[in-house]
């Protein structure tokens, strides 16, 4: 089982099972960001916001003309984790195409006085 509550940034996932999750963000002008090939996708889910992640699945994007790109949460990545809610943080690094140095870091989706995002692990179905 797997679902999004994307208006209160909560994700919703049956320990053991696999997920694709979709991102998008805007510049500062409010333009649609499109990724480039050395950009990378951070994707770190934690017990507390100042602890070390529990895991963290970094993906490096591919050249698109799309203004979005996903993350895949494998099985390994769940199945062994307690049934109880964790936070998550979604972080984006842009790169220079040409040299592949950082330019910037980004947060799309993290802590806020108005949002505390959560990924929230369910216990297996039975069948």
């Amino acid at each position: 089982m797997f679902k999004i509550d994307d208006e209160k940034k909560i994700i919703y996932l049956t320990r053991g099972d696999d997920a694709a999750i979709t991102f998008s963000a805007k510049d500062d002008e409010g333009n649609e960001f499109h990724p480039t090939v050395k950009d990378r996708l951070i994707f770190s889910v934690g017990k507390k916001w100042n602890d070390e992640p529990i895991f963290v699945i970094s993906n490096e994007m591919e050249e698109s003309e799309e203004a979005f790109w996903s993350i895949l949460i494998k099985p390994e990545h769940t199945k062994s984790l307690p049934v109880t809610k964790f936070n998550f943080d979604v972080q984006l690094e842009r790169r220079n195409n040409t040299t592949g140095d950082l330019e910037f870091t980004n947060t799309i989706i993290g802590q806020t006085e108005e949002i505390d995002p959560k990924f929230i692990l369910w216990g297996e179905m039975s069948e």
